[in-house]
């Protein structure tokens, strides 16, 4: 296994600027409007104490309404830059090292379903070289590994109280499964585990909505599935074919 320090990828600090503007103006604005209607209605009737502190909780809960979904909508783009920008970084550093890709799968995650390939998450090989590519998006790190580092690989999906794990052995493939009962998904992740005593696994978030999560009927949930199904059988093809090897 060949470990590559990849350029390390900060958040597009204009985007963060820009994201400070944008929730600054709405805060500015929502709490313009509500001194605004409070001086008028000051003017029709005489407010208390406890009825100024409640106006002002409801407008600092106003301002999280919308507040939220601009974070969202900025994150969203400050994690397709950062993987876009691995990618040319990855490929770039394959090239140097003589890596000829003929099959290769990108991921949808939570992130980047509406986006180009360039912006998502990909596994690959070199099947000449038997070479499996991996990457590591949070340390900006790819492992060029041979077939028989791969192990094993596990989909976890949500991990609560009600869910169920089975490890499931077909045709001597080890094949993993780790599947909540809930409707809601908030992690969906692909652990994919290393026959090494340094590295043991490495993972590939697909979603990690800790607040709101996706509905498992909605069509972002079923198009990350369609992609995580085509890496999942690259994967067990790989392992077949290190098991046939040995």
């Amino acid at each position: 296994m060949k470990r590559i320090v990849l350029e390390k990828i900060t958040p597009d600090p204009k985007l963060t600027l820009l994201q400070f503007v944008y929730i600054g103006l709405i805060m500015i604005g929502i709490i313009g409007v509500s001194v605004l209607i409070l001086y008028l209605l000051t003017q029709i009737s005489s407010f208390v104490y406890s009825e100024i502190i409640l106006f002002s909780i409801i407008v600092f809960l106003i301002d999280l309404i919308f507040i939220f979904p601009v974070t969202r909508v900025f994150q969203n783009m400050n994690y397709q830059n950062i993987q876009k920008r691995i990618n040319i970084s990855a490929k770039n550093s394959l090239k140097k090292n003589g890596v000829i890709l003929d099959k290769l799968e990108y991921l949808n995650d939570i992130h980047t379903i509406n986006k180009d390939n360039t912006n998502k998450q990909f596994i690959a090989l070199d099947t000449s070289n038997k070479i499996i590519v991996l990457i590591d998006y949070l340390e900006a790190t790819m492992y060029l590994c041979d077939y028989k580092d791969i192990k094993s690989y596990e989909i976890v999906d949500n991990v609560e109280s009600n869910s169920s794990f089975t490890p499931v052995l077909i045709n001597n493939k080890l094949m993993p499964v780790f599947r909540s009962k809930s409707y809601i998904c908030k992690i969906l992740y692909l652990v994919i585990y290393f026959d090494t005593a340094k590295n043991k696994s490495l993972i590939y978030s697909i979603i990690d909505d800790y607040f709101g999560g996706v509905n498992k009927q909605s069509v972002r949930y079923k198009k990350c599935l369609i992609t995580l199904d085509r890496v999942e059988s690259l994967l067990a093809n790989t392992i077949n074919d290190r098991i046939e090897t040995n």
